[in-house]
């Protein structure tokens, strides 16, 4: 991808992390809590796949990748540099896909999810 391409798709999660709607704000809150949860269980190291089990059903699904870019940019998640499987079997179309390992830096707290 390149500077400009990723540029713009930052951008783009930025809008969306910064929607104000009730259930927006309720969504980031909620992966705020499956990341420290995930970190807790998982020595500091979360993925998509260990963050999934904590999500609750109900959590908007475009709030999820977009918080979690907000926190890689405000430094409470790290790349390592490290990638694994997106999945753990099953029938998903992504779980063969490279998913990366992130080291959270420490506990998240609930203002890190807010516009």
């Amino acid at each position: 991808m390149t500077t400009a391409v990723q540029d713009a798709f930052d951008t783009v999660l930025a809008a969306v992390a910064d929607d104000r709607r009730s259930n927006s704000s309720n969504s980031r809150e909620a992966v705020r809590v499956a990341v420290n949860a995930a970190a807790r269980a998982h020595g500091q190291r979360v993925t998509a796949a260990t963050i999934r089990p904590y999500l609750p059903s109900w959590v908007a699904t475009p709030q999820i990748g977009s918080t979690v870019n907000r926190l890689r940019s405000r430094g409470y998640l790290v790349k390592t540099g490290k990638y694994t499987a997106n999945g753990k079997g099953g029938d998903a179309r992504n779980q063969g896909k490279r998913s990366p390992i992130y080291k959270v830096t420490g506990h998240i707290p609930r203002e890190a999810v807010q516009p």
